[in-house]
């Protein structure tokens, strides 16, 4: 489980996020809310995922430094 562990800080994964991301959608917009990559939906969550992502590399880095 990402965040802070016995063994530390693990980041989470683009694709953790990417997955979260989707599942929140269709949970909220239905099972067949489209979320490849090709869709408009899927674009946007490829974007935030990637945004995300380097927070919690930010994070990590910080854990790092202490």
């Amino acid at each position: 489980m990402p965040g802070l562990t016995d063994a530390g800080f693990e980041a989470k994964t683009y694709a953790e996020i990417l997955a979260d991301i989707e599942a929140r959608q269709q949970a909220a917009f239905g099972a067949d809310f489209d979320v490849s990559a090709e869709s408009p939906a899927g674009v946007l969550n490829g974007i935030v995922a990637n945004v995300a992502r380097e927070l919690w590399e930010v994070g990590a880095a910080l854990y790092a430094a202490f």
